[in-house]
């Protein structure tokens, strides 16, 4: 999934379409120019959660270097989040950030183990 299609999905998930349900370009031609950051705020975030190094995509049609789940099940929610926000759209604002909260949890994490230890002094 590149940016732009992570960016379509979530115009499409707070329903800024056309009566077909398509994104209409033109309509949407102000958030297409403000996106790329958008898609960076969340990508940082989710590659936290999956224990990798942050990176930014340089083009809005870059690859996200993510899972797919991640990108498909978790991102649309978060960029979505964000567009209602900056549009000023409580209601889709409220709804997608109550969504992508509730699936930021599904993020594969690396595996690990903790283990307990008190710590010493040092001499």
């Amino acid at each position: 999934m590149t940016g732009n299609d992570l960016v379509y999905e979530a115009l499409r998930l707070i329903n800024y379409t056309n009566p077909k349900g398509e994104v209409d370009a033109q309509q949407s031609a102000e958030i297409m120019k403000r996106s790329l950051p958008l898609v960076n705020v969340i990508l940082a975030d989710v590659l936290r959660i999956e224990g990798k190094n942050a990176t930014r995509l340089a083009q809005i049609t870059d690859e996200l270097p993510v899972e797919d789940d991640t990108a498909y099940n978790v991102m649309p929610w978060g960029v979505g989040m964000l567009i209602a926000q900056s549009a000023g759209d409580g209601d889709n604002q409220q709804l997608c950030s109550a969504m992508y909260n509730q699936k930021r949890g599904s993020i594969k994490r690396p595996h690990g183990a903790r283990r307990d230890t008190l710590p010493t002094p040092w001499e």
